[in-house]
Order: C-alpha cells, then structure tokens, then sequence
C-alpha cells in the first residue's frame, strides 16, 4: 500500500512486495490494471494456477510410490554391503586368490562401506550440498532445462506445458483487449524459458515487421501446423483470443498424455533398478563363494 500512496503501478508494488508468485502473475496484474479489466486477469491467473496446481498434485501422486521403491531398495543395498557382505568376507578370510571379478568386487565394496561409513556418508552430504548449489545457478538450471527437452519423454511434457501456459496467456491477453503484437510481448516479459523466449523474440520481429500472425508464429516454430492453421482461421474470422484457448486446451490435454505416460514409465524403471542393485549384490556374494569352493576343491 505504500507503494501504491507513492504512486507506483499495482503490478509493480506486487513485483516488490507481494513474490511467491509465479512471473505470468505479475504480468497479468499490469495487464488487468492498463485495461481496466483487473477481475477479469485476476480470476484468469487463478484458473492458471489452480491448473498448474493440479499438474504438481498429478506429478507428485505418481512419483510417491516410485520414490518410495528407491529410497527402499537403496537403504537395502545399503544394508547388505553394510551388514551382509562384511559378514560374508569375514567368513572367507584373508586369502581370496581365487575370488575375482564380481565377487571381488562386491567384497571390497562391503568392506570400503563397513570400513569408511562416516566418511562415505559426508561425502554423499557434500555432493547433495554441491548438487543443490548448482542447481541454483541459473546457467545450470538451463544447461539442464536444455537436456531434459531432449529427452523422449519429459520433453513432450515440458513443450506440452511452456505452450499451454504461453497460448492460455495469449488467451488471456487478446480477451482483455490488447492487440496480438501487444499479447505477444507481454507473454514474453512473463516466461523465463529460454527456448520459448527465443521463439516469441522472432514472432514479434515478425509482427512488428507487419507480417501476418500466421507468418509470424509459423517462422518463430512456437506451433505445429494444426496450431497454424487454427491462428489463420482466427486471423481472418477476428476470433483470435478463442483459436488460442483452443490450443491451450489442445495443449493441456497432451500435457496430462504426456504425464500418463512418463509416470506410467518410472514404476517399472525404479523397480528394474533395484532389482539390478539387489541382485548384482546377490551374484556377486555367489559369485565369490563358488570361487571359493572351487578353489577348495
């Protein structure tokens, strides 16, 4: 409210005081505010949170019990070099001349565990120290934004999510009465994305040029084609605002696909995973006592 008295706009006095909120927010209050529709934006950015919300709840329900296989068959593997393996070398002794391979290499793994579990364990807090810093590095952060839409899945997922937001934004924009140059640029004020903003950088080049939407857009490969043909249409019947609703709805239901089908992949990756730790545990104990008995015999 101080702020406000000194005359600040509303959109910057909640920039500064009001943070939490995620960066389209803030754009969409100087949108409400510069249009006299400020209701009508604030109701619009909570359906989008509301949405975004529900995305994390999805994202999070389905990762629950994958995590919790993990984090299981990890403290296993844990307690088989910690408890078991030691258990197995002390056992077989000193000499294990006629023990290689897997089995050697278990058996010093277990006694490297047994023997250096303080210093195994801060190390694994420093690297999860170093981890969490690095990932708070924005370079970071895009280097690994950059991989992850590479990626088979999680790319469809993260494409599928940085449209939704950006056409439901334009949605909103073009409902609220700004022109489409106007929407364009205040959409990318809103995003961080790095290969979005690239992409809205070369459409507004294109509009201010005087091309046409579809021109424009088309060039800046935001869309695919049926999204282009759906802006052309709006282009020439002047109901723009809806033809990008009906691509943020295209996009929000390829976005919970894309969803389905990344978590629907992770229950069995994490339960190969263990399977693999646990069992290359297992054979290589095995392993090691069959080396064993064969040298004995």
């Amino acid at each position: 409210s101080i702020s406000l008295r000194k005359g600040a706009s509303l959109g910057t006095a909640f920039r500064e005081h009001v943070t939490g909120y995620p960066d389209y927010v803030y754009a969409m209050v100087e949108l409400g505010q510069s249009t006299g529709r400020l209701h009508q934006v604030l109701a619009d950015a909570c359906r989008q949170m509301e949405f975004e919300a529900s995305i994390r709840r999805d994202v999070s329900s389905a990762l629950t019990y994958p995590a919790f296989l993990i984090s299981a068959g990890l403290l296993a593997v844990a307690f088989l070099f910690y408890e078991v393996v030691p258990r197995f070398s002390a056992m077989l002794g000193e000499n294990r001349s006629g023990i290689d391979g897997l089995g050697a290499l278990v058996l010093s793994a277990g006694d490297m565990m047994r023997n250096h579990t303080l210093g195994i364990a801060v190390s694994l807090g420093a690297a999860g120290s170093l981890l969490a810093w690095l990932l708070s590095l924005r370079d970071v952060r895009q280097a690994v934004s950059r991989i992850a839409n590479s990626l088979p899945v999680v790319g469809e997922v993260m494409t599928a999510r940085r449209r939704t937001l950006w056409a439901r934004m334009m949605a909103f924009s073009l409902a609220s009465g700004l022109g489409v140059l106007e929407a364009t640029v205040l959409s990318h004020s809103a995003t961080k994305d790095e290969q979005l903003r690239k992409g809205l950088e070369r459409a507004i080049s294109s509009l201010r040029k005087g091309n046409s939407v579809e021109t424009s857009f088309a060039g800046a490969r935001l869309l695919d084609r049926i999204d282009i043909s759906l802006l052309r249409a709006g282009e020439k019947s002047g109901s723009l605002k809806d033809m990008f609703a009906a691509i943020a709805d295209n996009y929000e239901t390829s976005l919970r696909s894309s969803l389905k089908r990344a978590t629907a992949l992770i229950e069995p990756i994490a339960i190969a995973l263990v399977s693999i730790l646990i069992g290359t545990v297992a054979l290589g104990l095995v392993a090691a006592m069959s080396s064993l008995y064969t040298g004995i015999g």
